[in-house]
């Protein structure tokens, strides 16, 4: 052994591996909910409160913004604990006068961050803009990279935000 390492044979490797990978696949799963803020209608005041404490100002969570139907918050729930949310917005598109939906907010509790919350709601917002109809669904985020693992594409940027779209397959 040099400088404290010792070098295992393969054997060994293998055994380490299984072991390692049988704790990944044995250890707690987080299980909660995506679902639709009209179906819990409880928890907007908190997810607001949420917004309100990370950003100055943000639109109204739902009804009519820029002449648009505005979808109602997607909500991360588990055992009536909200973990997090999306909410949406209108506002005009890239390039363009018309208006267009967008994901204004998306926050996720410190604590349930980096599992996977954040992707399941951005899919989430996907399914919701194509049961509105939608032909596609933009972003302004300083986290571009999350966006595009979930094939959104980049329409300005990168700067210090970005803009991005998803086409919605209706």
């Amino acid at each position: 052994s040099k400088a404290g390492l010792t070098v295992k044979s393969g054997r060994e490797c293998a055994l380490i591996f299984h072991l390692i990978r049988a704790l990944y696949i044995l250890r707690p799963r987080q299980t909660y909910s995506i679902i639709s803020a009209d179906s819990e209608p409880q928890h907007l005041k908190q997810f607001r409160e949420w917004v309100d404490a990370q950003w100055d100002e943000v639109d109204p969570f739902s009804g009519v913004a820029g002449g648009i139907s505005v979808p109602s918050p997607i909500l991360a729930i588990d055992d009536q604990k909200l973990l997090g949310g999306l909410a949406f917005t209108s506002s005009s598109i890239p390039g363009g006068e018309e208006a267009g939906i967008w994901v204004n907010a998306l926050l996720v509790a410190t604590e349930y961050r980096r599992i996977g919350i954040a992707s399941e709601l951005v899919k989430a917002a996907v399914v919701e803009a194509g049961r509105f109809k939608l032909k596609e669904l933009f972003v302004y985020t300083d986290v571009p990279e999350l966006y595009q693992k979930l094939s959104w594409c980049v329409v300005d940027g990168p700067g210090e935000s970005t803009v991005l779209k998803r086409v919605v397959i209706n």
